[in-house]
């Protein structure tokens, strides 16, 4: 991985993987598009969703959530990152990372969702 400010990170042409790098690296985000003066990312993380007593859709409040329960995440729900901070870094995930996180992954999925 490399570690890129924000005029860099916003200087990049293709959809990149991401995590914040500011004190510790954490987040794990999907670098979408550049803004005018902003970008726009993905939470590869989730937004886990629910709907309420009236069917309408919103993000889960944790403090209703009762142990055991499934929640979906939404990795397609796309927000402006919106710190406007340059100051601000970034851990930009290379090939090598990605294959090392795709390895890991499967395994984990075989390890516990086939037969």
């Amino acid at each position: 991985m490399k570690i890129l400010n924000r005029k860099e990170l916003r200087q990049l042409e293709h959809r990149n993987l991401f995590s914040n790098a500011n004190g510790d690296i954490n987040g794990l985000y999907i670098y979408e598009e550049n803004m005018s003066v902003d970008f726009v990312q993905t939470d590869l993380l989730g937004f886990p969703q629910h709907k309420d007593s009236r069917g309408h859709q919103g993000m889960e409040d944790f403090s209703l959530v009762k142990h055991g329960k499934e929640l979906e995440i939404d990795l397609d729900c796309s927000s402006r990152e919106g710190f406007y901070d340059d100051s601000r870094l970034y851990a930009v995930y290379e090939k090598g990372d990605l294959l090392k996180l795709i390895n890991k992954l499967q395994q984990i999925y075989i390890e516990n969702y086939t037969e």
